[in-house]
């Protein structure tokens, strides 16, 4: 079975289309109910079905990816970005099912801007829906006022280990069980906190 990446034609202009990909600082990947995570390739006129997909686009020289989301609700696995800068953005409405552990994590200087309402599908308890640990930092509405109902976690975010950063703007977080905005007990390094108008529901 042979696989063509990125690109036909010679070999030359496949191994330019390989570079290309590669030495991108920064790109936009589209997401859509509708896409193909086979034959797309994250361009608006082909789009992707799954953030999963979307996410495999942060590689190479690529550090800063957005993720635009069509509208609708989109289901996915806890999202885990290591190191670069993601953005979440878009129409669309995250569905994530934590598996027992997290909706959304970041680590090794990561950071991670949710600008989408965001759906705890969580069948049982979990410690938090979001953890960032090793210097990265959680942003919460930068470019649209959303919305995140947590179902089950035991807390709103967990400060992991190294110094981290918490970062929310103009929207809503609730939860249907009384629990703690942050996590007791898991870094001795400060969280840096900075909020503007958040509205916590059921969150102390």
């Amino acid at each position: 079975m042979s696989i063509t990446i990125l690109g036909g034609g010679s070999q030359l202009n496949k191994l330019s289309k390989i570079s290309e990909h590669l030495n991108r600082n920064s790109r936009t990947v589209y997401v859509e109910l509708t896409g193909n995570d086979v034959t797309g390739d994250g361009s608006v006129g082909n789009p992707f079905t799954t953030v999963a997909s979307a996410l495999l686009e942060l590689t190479g020289t690529t550090r800063v990816l957005t993720i635009e989301l069509g509208a609708g609700d989109h289901t996915a696995a806890p999202i885990n970005v290591l190191g670069g800068k993601v953005t979440l953005k878009g129409l669309g409405r995250l569905k994530i099912d934590p598996a027992g552990g997290h909706l959304i994590s970041g680590s090794n200087g990561a950071t991670v801007s949710v600008a989408v309402d965001v759906v705890d599908m969580s069948s049982a308890a979990y410690p938090w829906a979001f953890i960032m640990e090793a210097s990265s930092t959680l942003l919460i509405g930068y470019g649209k006022a959303v919305t995140i109902d947590l179902v089950n976690a035991d807390a709103f975010m967990a400060n992991g280990y190294g110094q981290n950063a918490y970062s929310g703007s103009m929207s809503t977080i609730t939860s249907t069980a009384l629990i703690p905005k942050f996590a007791a007990g898991i870094n001795s390094e400060p969280l840096a906190v900075k909020e503007y108008a958040m509205t916590y529901t059921n969150l102390t």
